[in-house]
């Protein structure tokens, strides 16, 4: 983090000025509007826009087709409030107050973010230097508060209060970084919604002390689903088998997925070894086997997942053979060489190879 400076003079309203010059609405006649289009002072911008929660304000930030430089607009009924040149605008926002919000990302040589607020005249209120890439901003609706989400590594989420001109939150961002923010007010009080994306749904949002205060249905999903796991690393095979197979029912991607079949291939496995030493072969034990040769298969390729399947296909080739069903046997320990073959990976051991041969 940069340290927080309020200085409102480093960048002055004079449009002479190569860096943070403003044109006030006497000079709308420079600009034409056209959505997503802006023609400035001779120059083609094309722009992303946003506009003030009461419509009145609207901000566009664009770069230009003939100079290559980076403007941000305040507009106001189409006319020009003012405009201010920086390094790279990635985001800007508007207050009901014309405040306005303006994300500069610098020169892409460093991971780096600056935010500006300026007022509707163009004078800097505040500005905060960042040690990261911002992924996300916004300011409140009455101007009172702007927040700043940075990306990976430092994966953070930063609300300032421009009334006092200090820093309030620093949150640590909950699963990976946050591409959406949004402040809302509702009967107790104000409240910053997080997203993963720009359009996406509300993840979760704290409030001004940095806490969370609501959740969505899919974050409490992961977070019983991460509870469910934690919780399975016990002694106790059955209490983690039942805690297990709720974890896998709640899972819903594809590695959320394979992650939780992995563990339940582990556990019956190791039930199924627990049950021989206890009692031998039984049913049961037989059962344990199949389900942890299902989820090993489950998460192929993985190698956990070959050698999952490779050491239960030897476990059930070894009780055919005892049980003198050589066939049987044959077939358990060729669908290792055939796993070995489909992935080009070590599976067999001389043991192995020594009984397909002998039972071939």
């Amino acid at each position: 983090m940069g340290l927080l400076d309020a200085l409102s003079d480093i960048l002055g309203s004079g449009e002479s000025q190569s860096k943070g010059g403003s044109t006030q609405a006497k000079g709308s006649a420079q600009i034409k509007v056209d959505l997503p289009n802006i023609e400035y002072s001779g120059n083609r911008y094309y722009c992303e826009s946003s506009k003030s929660e009461n419509s009145e304000w609207s901000v566009s930030y664009g770069r230009s087709f003939d100079t290559d430089e980076h403007r941000v607009f305040l507009l106001q009924n189409q006319g020009l409030q003012f405009t201010k040149q920086l390094t790279r605008i990635e985001d800007a926002k508007v207050a009901n107050t014309g405040d306005t919000l303006v994300i500069d990302g610098g020169d892409r040589e460093e991971l780096s973010g600056k935010a500006y607020v300026f007022n509707t005249s163009g004078e800097q209120k505040f500005t905060q230097s960042f040690d990261a890439n911002v992924g996300a901003s916004t300011i409140s609706s009455d101007g009172d508060y702007v927040a700043v989400a940075t990306l990976n590594p430092d994966c953070t989420t930063y609300v300032f209060d421009l009334t006092e001109g200090e820093q309030i939150v620093e949150h640590e961002n909950q699963d990976g970084n946050k591409m959406g923010l949004d402040f809302q007010e509702d009967e107790e009080g104000l409240k910053l919604y997080l997203a993963e994306g720009p359009d996406s749904d509300p993840f979760y949002a704290i409030d001004l002390n940095g806490e969370i205060v609501w959740r969505s249905d899919e974050l409490e999903r992961q977070q019983r689903l991460q509870t469910l796991m934690d919780s399975s690393e016990t002694d106790d095979l059955e209490e983690a088998l039942d805690l297990l197979e709720e974890a896998y029912d709640l899972a819903g991607e594809e590695n959320e997925k394979k992650n939780v079949a992995q563990k339940l291939a582990d556990t019956h496995w190791n039930l199924a070894k627990e049950i021989d030493k206890e009692e031998g072969d039984s049913d049961e034990w037989w059962q344990h086997l199949n389900k942890a040769k299902a989820h090993y298969s489950e998460i192929l390729p993985w190698y956990d997942g070959k050698q999952g399947v490779a050491k239960v296909s030897r476990k059930q080739g070894k009780y055919y053979l005892n049980q003198g069903k050589e066939e049987a046997a044959l077939e358990m320990f060729q669908n290792i060489a055939d796993l070995e073959e489909e992935y080009d990976v070590q599976l067999l051991t001389d043991a192995d190879e020594r009984k397909i041969e002998e039972l071939s």
